[in-house]
C-alpha cells in the first residue's frame, strides 16, 4: 500500500519513457486482470487503492499548483522534453540496433546469429537476432510453464498468507519484462 505509490510518484518525477510508457500500459492491464476474477474482496481492494491515489494526488497537487505557479511551467519543461526524445541522436541510434536485429530475421532463416553476436536495444529484437524464433519459442513455453506452476500453487494453498508475497513478485516480475520489452537489450533481464 505504500510501495505502490511511491514507485508511482518516482515514475512520474522521472524522464524515463520506459517507466512512464510501462506504467500506462501496465497500470490499465493490471486493473483490468485483477477485474476478470470478479473476487469482491479484490475489487474493493482495488477501488480503494485508485481512489487514495486520486484523493492524495488532489491533496498534494492542488495545492502545489496553487501556492507555487511557477510548477507549472517545471512540469511542461519537462514533459516537453520527455515528449521530444523521439528527436535526439540517442532514440535514432537505438531504433536503427532493434531495425538491423530484425533485419537479421530473414537471412538467418528465423534461427538468428547466435547469443551475443549482435546487440540491440529491446529484449524482443534482441531475442529474435540472436536467438531466433526458437528463443521467442523458449521464452514464451518459460512464461506458460510459470503461469501454470502458478496456478497449481495457488490451487494448493488457496488460504496461506505467504500468497500475497508470490502475487508481489508475480507483479514484479511482470513489470520487469514489460519494461525490457521497451528498452532492455539483455537476456539477463529476464
Amino acid at each position: 500500500n505504500i510501495l505502490f505509490p511511491l514507485a508511482l510518484v518516482t515514475i512520474l518525477l522521472s524522464t524515463s519513457t520506459t517507466g512512464i510508457v510501462t506504467l500506462a500500459v501496465g497500470l490499465p492491464v493490471t486493473l483490468a486482470l485483477g477485474s476478470v476474477g470478479g473476487d469482491p474482496r479484490v475489487l474493493a481492494n482495488m477501488g480503494k487503492t485508485v481512489c487514495m491515489l486520486l484523493i492524495a494526488g488532489l491533496v498534494v497537487v492542488v495545492p502545489a499548483v496553487i501556492l507555487e505557479p511557477s510548477l507549472i511551467d517545471s512540469v511542461s519543461t519537462v514533459v516537453d522534453a520527455t515528449l521530444n526524445k523521439t528527436s535526439s541522436d540517442s532514440y535514432e541510434e537505438r531504433t536503427a540496433s532493434d531495425q538491423g536485429a530484425y533485419a537479421l530475421i530473414e537471412p538467418t532463416y528465423g534461427l538468428g546469429v547466435g547469443w551475443g553476436s549482435y546487440r540491440s536495444s529491446s529484449l524482443l529484437p534482441g531475442l529474435l537476432a540472436n536467438a531466433g524464433m526458437f528463443g521467442i519459442a523458449m521464452v514464451l513455453w518459460q512464461i506458460m510453464t510459470l503461469y501454470r506452476l502458478r496456478t497449481r500453487g495457488r490451487r494448493t494453498l488457496q488460504p496461506h498468507p505467504g500468497q500475497v508475497l508470490v502475487d508481489g513478485f508475480l507483479a514484479s516480475m511482470c513489470a520487469q519484462v514489460g519494461a525490457a520489452l521497451l528498452s532492455g537489450p539483455m537476456i539477463t533481464s529476464l
